[in-house]
């Protein structure tokens, strides 16, 4: 969201963090970001959506990758369109790529994030563009991403798959 309070950056992430070999390394994955999300801001407010002052950009869900999978599929169950784009660090893919991309981010939190934060090694962070927010939550009740039930056929074969006795061989 901009420049970042660490000089040398591309030395503390080779130095410090051990992320990459290289200047050379760690100079490119900041320039992907730079261009991923080439826009500045003055501020980053993080606060729970229900008690947000003002309209986010976008909003920061952290889950599981089948409930971060539900979301994307929840928010291509009308278009077709199961898109999102990945990136790490955190803070470029979850958050700033879904402000000026206006696509879903989703991180896999970067080994730092995951050690300063003490995330779970089974959560991932999915970043939401807020003007997405209200499709994704019209399309809960109709997606079996959501909580339509699946088809007769569907709930048919697993309820065989889940009676099959495991192959002893």
């Amino acid at each position: 969201m901009g420049e970042s309070p660490i000089r040398k950056l591309d030395d503390f992430l080779v130095r410090k963090e051990k992320l990459f070999v290289s200047e050379d390394a760690a100079r490119a994955l900041l320039n992907t970001a730079k261009a991923r999300a080439p826009h500045k801001c003055k501020y980053v407010v993080f606060s729970p959506l229900e008690l947000a002052l003002i309209t986010p950009d976008v909003v920061i869900i952290i889950g599981t990758p089948s409930q971060v999978s539900r979301i994307l599929f929840l928010n291509g169950f009308d278009t077709g369109e199961v898109e999102a784009i990945h990136g790490e660090p955190l803070c470029s893919g979850a958050i700033a790529a879904p402000i000026t991309t206006a696509r879903i981010g989703i991180s896999f939190l970067d080994v730092s994030c995951r050690t300063f934060g003490k995330y779970r090694p089974e959560e991932m962070v999915v970043g939401i563009p807020y003007q997405r927010l209200p499709r994704i939550i019209e399309n809960i009740d109709h997606s079996t991403a959501g909580t339509a039930k699946p088809t007769w056929l569907l709930r048919l074969a697993g309820t065989v798959l889940s009676r099959r006795v495991p192959d002893s061989t």
